[in-house]
């Protein structure tokens, strides 16, 4: 699986990888979103380091209907 950075990456029917890769950085948060419409989950969202880079990814597959950012 190639990865990028920019775009969520499917891995499965409706599971996506969100996550970010950070350069030079030996721990890597691994986020997956499970689509299923207004009942999607993020699993494992990580720290607040990439929270903007995730909430675009997520934005693209998924609306999402609150929180702040």
């Amino acid at each position: 699986m190639k990865s990028n950075n920019d775009k969520p990456v499917e891995i499965a029917q409706n599971i996506y990888w969100v996550g970010h890769k950070l350069e030079h950085d030996t721990f890597q948060c691994h986020a997956y979103l499970i689509e299923n419409g207004k009942d999607s989950i993020l699993i494992d969202p990580g720290s607040k380091i990439t929270y903007f880079e995730k909430r675009n990814k997520i934005s693209q597959k998924n609306k999402i209907k609150s929180g702040s950012g």
